[in-house]
């Protein structure tokens, strides 16, 4: 059995979100194999839909004070 053959194989049984996983992964190997990241025009289509759009002072101390990062 292929390496391809053995992946399509575990790939029917696991379910949609585990898949998704997985083809993120191998879509950042492939990204760590050419050497780039790829965007897509609707990743900056909402980067742009929404840069600018806050109101008020922005505090950066606030975003800071998280319990997480106590």
């Amino acid at each position: 059995m292929s390496s391809i053959e053995r992946l399509t194989e575990i790939a029917k049984t696991l379910p949609e979100t585990e898949l998704a996983r997985v083809i993120g992964y191998i879509e950042g190997l492939q990204a760590q194999q050419t050497g780039t990241v790829s965007t897509t025009d609707d990743d900056w289509d909402l980067f742009e839909q929404y840069a600018g759009s806050w109101t008020g002072r922005f505090q950066r101390e606030d975003c800071y004070d998280r319990a997480s990062l106590r």
